[in-house]
């Protein structure tokens, strides 16, 4: 069957599925592997189903499938090719989206990265700039196979596919094209008034459309003639840069404030800092776009800005609050640097031995630990905080001999609400289970043997990354006796680091005499592209188990025995 046209749309009609059916390309359609944006408006109840996709070859018989947006859980989430036999997933943290409302996704991909807006929001994000499907020919609407239920049951409207990857600035402009403003009938047929809630968290000088339609759908279609507003619009609160460092010790403790408040109209109303703001900086600029419009300056207070110091360590916290013209007020607190350390049989409390667990102090006060979690039994191997979304990471494995059942949790940041995301792993060692976050990109990674793991941060959707390769001089690889050690994420460089242990059988004769290599490893974030950052040529280090040289770790005396730069 065929979709269903002109069903109450986002704006207008839409068309609407019934989940056996979709829209498709008969004409040949490839899609640029970079540079580019996906538009489009969802209406849906169903978790799981498929929105868009790239393809090749005509459907239902398809040879490839990239570009995939989907739900998963609720959640919306984009797929696409980074080699041959390789996907980078990634969905948004929200999982409310199958809820029977209208919201609206924007794909970026291009120079800047890999970037999802879901409703004006950015949803989730990575470094990666393009995709490597080169033969699509087709597109399919309403239809993913990415997704557990491929057909969708819904409604999309606005279908766009953009030349060039929009900008941060631009994605989000497009939630806020044409919404629906209520009218209210006036005292004859020829008159009227309408009205709209302007959304929150936005300020600037700004251009406002007006288009009607009457009752038989006729519209005027002239820009030109559109009643217009321009003006500037405050819905934000001020947006605040709050730190605190420390020097010195004893008497000569010393504690620095520094904070800055931004708004588009502040004010010096309501202000309030620990540093006075008689000594503040006060910055005043005209809004460019503003400018643009009226060829007029019109200096506004835009930042304030203070730094000061205090003898002694800070011993309780303090804000910044500010406010706009407006009356928008808001507040911040500086960072307090905190440690949550795992611990086991702890004696430093008064009364005795502690259940093993997960503790919290403060540095400016190490003394004054909290304990967070308790884990009777379990040993936590590796710890990982998620300020953004407010939540503690752990891995975990039980006490006893080798190869212990383990797991991976989560909880808010005061221990509340604790509850296991990644279940049915082993762990010989602490140092077996190790992880890391990359909260951009919801992402979670953890160490499995030879093998790197990633999932959303809610522990949907695992898949492996990446796997130490076979050894080429033993027969059946050896990846059992290899092991990736710890791993780290590098936001900033859009890489994951990562330490690998590999067994190396001596050459040209197996089994004799066998080495242990240390090395780092950097991948993309999505475990492609893998490259040796440290451990190979003539400087690498080994242990010889076999013959017991080297004690451990040393300088590679003879490199044939090291992992050369293609492994």
């Amino acid at each position: 069957t065929c979709p269903t046209s002109y069903v109450s749309g986002a704006d207008g009609t839409a068309v609407g599925f019934d989940g056996n059916d979709l829209l498709r390309s008969f004409d040949p359609i490839t899609l640029p592997s970079t540079d580019r944006t996906i538009a489009l408006w969802f209406n849906t109840t169903c978790d799981d189903c498929g929105l868009f996709t790239s393809v090749q070859g005509e459907f239902p018989t398809l040879a490839q499938h990239d570009q995939d947006i989907f739900l998963d859980g609720g959640k919306v989430c984009v797929s696409f090719l980074t080699g041959a036999n390789s996907r980078e997933l990634r969905c948004s943290v929200g999982d409310g989206y199958a809820d029977g409302q209208w919201h609206q996704l924007v794909h970026t991909l291009g120079a800047n990265g890999n970037h999802l807006y879901v409703d004006g929001a950015l949803a989730v994000s990575s470094p990666t700039t393009a995709t490597a499907f080169t033969t699509a020919d087709g597109l399919l609407i309403g239809y993913s196979p990415a997704a557990a239920t491929p057909y969708l049951t819904g409604s999309l409207d606005d279908v766009v596919v953009y030349d060039g990857a929009m900008s941060a600035e631009v994605a989000p402009t497009l939630y806020r094209q044409w919404q629906p403003a209520p009218f209210t009938q006036g005292a004859t047929p020829l008159s009227g008034t309408w009205a709209y809630t302007v959304p929150l968290d936005i300020e600037g000088y700004y251009q406002i459309d007006v288009r009607a339609t009457d009752t038989l759908g006729n519209q005027n279609d002239t820009r030109g003639d559109w009643p217009q507003f321009r003006g500037p619009i405050d819905t934000k609160a001020p947006t605040f840069e709050v730190s605190v460092a420390y020097s010195g010790s004893g008497t000569a403790a010393q504690t620095i404030f520094s904070g800055t408040a931004h708004d588009a109209n502040l004010t010096t109303t309501d202000y309030a800092f620990v540093c006075d703001l008689a000594n503040a900086n006060l910055r005043y600029e005209t809004d460019p776009v503003e400018f643009s419009f009226t060829n007029q300056p019109n200096d506004q207070l835009t930042a304030i800005s203070a730094t000061c110091t205090q003898n002694g360590f800070q011993t309780s916290q303090v804000s910044l609050r500010a406010c706009d013209a407006f009356g928008h007020c808001a507040a911040a607190v500086p960072p307090q640097t905190v440690a949550y350390v795992g611990t086991r049989d702890n004696r430093l409390k008064p009364n005795g031995t502690l259940p093993n667990g997960i503790e919290r102090t403060v540095l400016s006060d190490p003394a004054n630990r909290e304990m967070l979690i308790e884990r009777p039994g379990q040993l936590v191997t590796d710890i990982a905080v998620d300020e953004t979304n407010g939540k503690l990471y752990w891995g975990e494995m039980g006490t006893g001999g080798y190869s212990q059942p383990a797991a991976i949790w989560r909880a808010n940041l005061d221990g509340s609400n604790p509850e296991e995301i990644i279940t049915g792993l082993s762990a010989y060692a602490p140092e077996a289970l190790q992880i890391a976050l990359d909260t951009a990109g919801n992402k979670l990674y953890w160490t499995q043997g030879y093998q790197l793991w990633w999932a959303n941060l809610d522990g949907s959707l695992p898949q492996v990354i990446y796997a130490i390769p076979d050894d080429p001089g033993y027969i059946g690889g050896n990846r059992d006796y290899h092991q990736i050690g710890d791993v780290a994420v590098d936001s900033e460089n859009g890489r994951v680091i990562l330490s690998e242990r590999r067994i190396r059988f001596d050459r040209p004769v197996p089994g004799i005499n066998i080495f242990n290599h240390s090395l780092i490893v950097a991948t993309q974030l999505n475990g492609t592209a893998p490259e040796f950052v440290a451990g190979v040529g003539a400087g690498c280090t080994y242990a010889n188990f076999y013959q017991n040289v080297g004690y451990g770790v040393g300088a590679g005396e003879d490199p044939i025995l090291c992992v050369d730069d293609t492994g």
